[in-house]
């Protein structure tokens, strides 16, 4: 997570801004959007569709107790020549929300990132001026580092004992499949950090998974590409982890999106999940990692 490490097991951050939903934008409103994210280094548009499935409970009277609504959510995506960045633009009409999501795995820096982000945020609102006049309901970060033992390495010597889930060395002729710890916390009134640590077996020396569920694209089209490292393609434990670190912000008061200074807050957000990071690294991973 800190950009002066070389070898730095960062693979994923995600900046997710939801507001109240604006009306949908014409189509001409849309290609100058396009016009300029194409000047801003994202040419490449993707129109796609993400199914959102609603679990609905009927009356006591019906036959059938439970049903799925399933809304069609249009997805907006914006990403660059090379597939590391995008940006994603959605409305949910049943939830009556809008969200503005960037995903990088070529995270250079705090500065930059957020300098990125506030480029962006200013194109949004420069072509849909609506955008600014909506209440802001909530903000969340996501860190995804992918922790994998290289040259002779142990797990242990990479993360501390509190993060990783039980060994239950006690349990004779065990075959590991899979483990977790989890820990969700109030860091200040409506503010949460979620610290999910996944452990996850190796496949003939090889990842199985790279980021959490949550995080997965299930549209190939709007993916995007981590650069492997390549010691990846030859791991000599039984399994390496997974670190997914998010700190979340919901604004109850909803706030006007243009009075907020989101990036503040964003950067607020940040210094926590950074803190995260290095109480749950070693310092002979960090010092491996410089």
């Amino acid at each position: 997570m800190t950009p002066v490490m070389k070898n730095a097991p960062l693979v994923h951050v995600v900046a997710d801004i939801s507001f109240t939903r604006l009306p949908e934008p014409a189509a001409d409103v849309v290609e100058r959007l396009h016009s300029e994210l194409l000047d801003a280094g994202f040419p490449e548009r993707i129109d796609a569709i993400r199914q959102a499935v609603e679990v609905v409970v009927s009356t006591p009277e019906s036959e059938q107790q439970t049903e799925q609504k399933v809304t069609q959510i249009k997805r907006l995506v914006f990403r660059n020549a090379g597939k590391t960045r995008l940006v994603e633009f959605t409305q949910n009409s049943v939830e009556g929300t809008g969200r503005l999501i960037l995903k990088v795995t070529d995270y250079q820096g705090k500065e930059e990132f957020f300098a990125l982000l506030e480029q962006l945020l200013g194109i949004f609102k420069n072509c849909l001026p609506q955008l600014g006049k909506t209440a802001l309901k909530g903000l969340a970060l996501n860190y995804v580092d992918l922790i994998v033992p290289a040259g002779g390495q142990t797990m242990g010597q990479l993360v501390t004992r509190e993060i990783c889930p039980p060994q239950l060395a006690a349990v004779q002729d065990q075959k590991f499949l899979f483990g977790s710890s989890f820990r969700l916390v109030e860091t200040a009134p409506d503010q949460r950090l979620r610290v999910a640590f996944e452990e996850v077996p190796v496949n003939n020396r090889g990842l199985t998974k790279v980021l959490p569920d949550h995080l997965a694209e299930h549209d190939k089209r709007c993916g995007l590409s981590i650069q492997a490292k390549e010691h990846w393609w030859n791991i000599s434990t039984e399994t390496y982890g997974i670190l997914d670190t998010q700190h979340m912000c919901q604004l109850q008061q909803s706030p006007q999106l243009k009075e907020f200074d989101i990036l503040d807050k964003f950067r607020a957000l940040q210094a926590t999940c950074s803190s995260v990071f290095r109480e749950v690294t070693t310092e002979a991973a960090i010092a491996s990692w410089a």
